[in-house]
């Protein structure tokens, strides 16, 4: 009986059972969701904003949090779901049952589904810690959506880019590095103009976060609030759906 890719999606989960994949993925969730509380609580203690900014200041840490580690997280995860069919002739039993497009669609899935539980815990973590802070107020519902929303597209980009190198390339050491690269190219993006910063991927995390902070010549002298771009977003969406297409073409060739 051929497999579909729900039927190859569940399939993917029990084989990286032994893989560690969520437990990463909770060690992940945890450390953004730590960091971002810590650094708000030092920012707050020093007196250089009011409670009515601090929602700012949260979604702007984890935007960076995510520049520097999302990368990092979704090759590893990418990785793990590649690396069996590197092995012997694992390719070509799996391929017995399941057609190319349906595997790679299937380890697709897997990692979106990951990467979304992990933003969605990320962000309700977040909002459940502020509720043990005093320099928080009413939750700015409309902007968090916004933000998971923005987020879980640039994880689908990043997804689709390292999942076309880790199937492609049999060593997975150039897949994490590659989000080693990302991880780094994305925290320090922030330093560039925009119009250069817009080639890194992981950019996309903080631009599309409705949130700005406003730096003076030493500090940060405020937030800002921005619409929801949704020409980038518009734009990344189809750029994703072309790495997916660019992915099943490579995988389509891959040799059993």
């Amino acid at each position: 009986m051929r497999v579909n890719i729900l039927k190859g999606t569940y399939l993917e989960f029990k084989k990286m059972k032994k893989k560690k994949v969520l437990i990463i993925a909770l060690l992940f969730t945890l450390v953004t969701i730590v960091w971002t509380m810590a650094v708000s609580n030092n920012f707050y203690s020093r007196g250089e904003t009011s409670p009515s900014d601090m929602w700012l200041y949260g979604l702007t840490s984890i935007a960076q949090i995510n520049a520097l580690l999302s990368p990092i997280f979704l090759s590893i995860t990418a990785s793990k779901v590649s690396e069996i069919e590197h092995r012997g002739a694992t390719l070509k039993i799996l391929l017995t049952r399941q057609s190319r497009a349906n595997l790679y669609l299937s380890k697709f899935m897997y990692c979106e589904i990951v990467a979304t539980l992990c933003t969605l815990v990320q962000f309700l973590g977040f909002i459940a810690a502020t509720y043990f802070s005093d320099f928080f107020e009413a939750l700015p519902v409309s902007l968090m959506i916004q933000s998971i929303l923005a987020v879980i597209v640039v994880n689908t980009m990043l997804i689709a880019i390292f999942l076309l190198v880790c199937i492609s390339i049999k060593n997975q050491v150039y897949g994490v590095g590659s989000g080693l690269l990302l991880g780094l190219l994305g925290i320090i993006s922030m330093l560039f103009p925009r119009n250069i910063a817009i080639f890194i991927p992981s950019y996309y995390y903080m631009d599309l976060i409705p949130a700005r902070m406003i730096m003076g010549t030493k500090r940060i002298i405020g937030f800002e609030v921005l619409p929801f771009d949704l020409g980038t977003i518009g734009i990344v969406m189809v750029f994703n759906l072309f790495l997916i297409v660019v992915g099943l073409m490579f995988f389509n060739r891959k040799e059993v």
